[in-house]
């Protein structure tokens, strides 16, 4: 299929292709655009991870899975099988973060906060941040 990742690593650079758009946003003072590529960053990740964990040469197709096309990082994080009561404490709350954050701030009409966008950038990217949680714990690089 054309215009879609399939491979770990087309997952993975998308995943840091938004990561940088995010930088940029968050630097230009456009919350939203940096919440929206936060997010996306992270969904990519978690399917390079879904990729890698099954051991799948190509992302499945919507019919074969259509659970994985979603763009809810907490639904996609329940497809890797993870129990989220079992890993290192300093991940957790930035896992909770950002599932429970940025599942609803994509359709909020109001403003982003900056300290809010601040609070969902560093759980993605920050020390502990679910993108460093991904890397570590699914081997991705």
């Amino acid at each position: 299929m054309e215009g879609q990742a399939h491979s770990v690593e087309e997952w993975i650079a998308l995943a840091h292709r938004h990561r940088g758009d995010a930088y940029a946003a968050r630097k230009s003072k456009r919350y939203s655009a940096c919440c929206t590529s936060t997010g996306l960053s992270i969904e990519c990740l978690v399917k390079a991870a879904i990729v890698k964990k099954f051991r799948w040469n190509r992302f499945p197709s919507k019919q074969e899975r259509p659970s994985l096309y979603s763009h809810d990082i907490g639904l996609l994080i329940q497809q890797l099988d993870v129990d989220l009561r079992h890993i290192n404490q300093a991940f957790g709350p930035k896992i909770a973060t950002m599932t429970a954050l940025v599942r609803n701030a994509r359709y909020d009409p109001k403003p982003m906060p900056e300290r809010f966008v601040s609070d969902i950038f560093d759980a993605a990217f920050g020390r502990y941040g679910v993108m460093e949680w991904l890397t570590k714990t699914f081997h991705l690089s």
